[in-house]
């Protein structure tokens, strides 16, 4: 007997998880949500329906968390909060 709720089909997990890995490796780029769901093979409004459904969050809240770890981690190592924020892929004032 299959226990998994109705709404999570495995074939969007992978979807999903495709979509992370694009997330995790293109974030110094600030993707868009067409790319990210383009990275999925989805439509914007079906992705982003889908991502929320299987993680918990947006796919901005999601990429706005990475970008944000990545942003701790080069403060760690750099005084510049500016240069900092151009690691991270974030444009200065």
């Amino acid at each position: 007997m299959d226990t998994a709720p109705a709404f999570l089909d495995s074939r969007d997990f992978g979807r999903i998880a495709r979509a992370i890995r694009f997330i995790d490796a293109n974030f110094r780029a600030q993707p868009r949500l067409a790319a990210i769901a383009a990275s999925a093979h989805l439509s914007e409004f079906h992705f982003n329906r889908l991502f929320r459904r299987w993680a918990g969050v947006t796919p901005r809240q999601y990429l706005a968390y990475v970008t944000a770890r990545a942003a701790r981690a080069a403060l760690a190592s750099t005084p510049s909060v500016l240069e900092a924020a151009y690691c991270v892929g974030l444009s200065g004032p």
